[in-house]
C-alpha cells in the first residue's frame, strides 16, 4: 500500500503591538509681572500745646506680599483604544488528488 499526503494552506492571524510614536506631556511655567495698587494708611501725630512735650506711638500699615498656589484646572491624561477592522486578503493553496489511467488500469476508490 502506498500513501500520499494532500496538504492545504490555512491562515493564522497574529497581532502585535508596535510603537507608532510617542507624546511628551509637560507643564510650562509662564511668568507675568503684575502691578497692584494697595492703599496704605499711616498715622501722623500733631501736638499743639505750647512748650509741653507729649509722646504718642505712631503706626502705619506695611504691605506684605504672600503668594499661594491655587488649582487652575484639572487635566486628565489617559490612553484610549479604538478598534477598526483591517481586511486581510491572501491566496491559499490546496492540493487535490488527480489520477490518470493508461491502458486497462482498474481503479477502485474506497471512502
Amino acid at each position: 500500500m502506498e500513501k500520499m499526503q494532500l496538504h492545504q494552506e490555512e491562515l493564522d492571524i497574529v497581532k502585535q503591538w508596535v510603537a507608532t510614536g510617542d507624546v511628551e506631556v509637560h507643564k510650562e511655567v509662564i511668568t507675568e509681572n503684575r502691578t497692584i495698587v494697595v492703599p496704605v494708611t499711616r498715622e501722623e501725630l500733631v501736638i499743639k500745646n505750647g512748650d509741653e512735650v507729649i509722646r504718642i506711638p505712631i503706626c502705619e500699615e506695611r504691605v506684605e506680599v504672600v503668594k499661594h498656589p491655587t488649582v487652575l484646572e484639572d487635566v486628565s491624561i489617559y490612553r484610549q483604544q479604538y478598534e477598526t477592522v483591517h481586511h486581510v486578503e491572501e491566496t491559499l493553496r490546496k492540493e487535490e488528488l488527480h489520477m490518470e489511467t493508461r491502458g486497462n488500469a482498474q481503479v477502485k476508490q474506497e471512502i
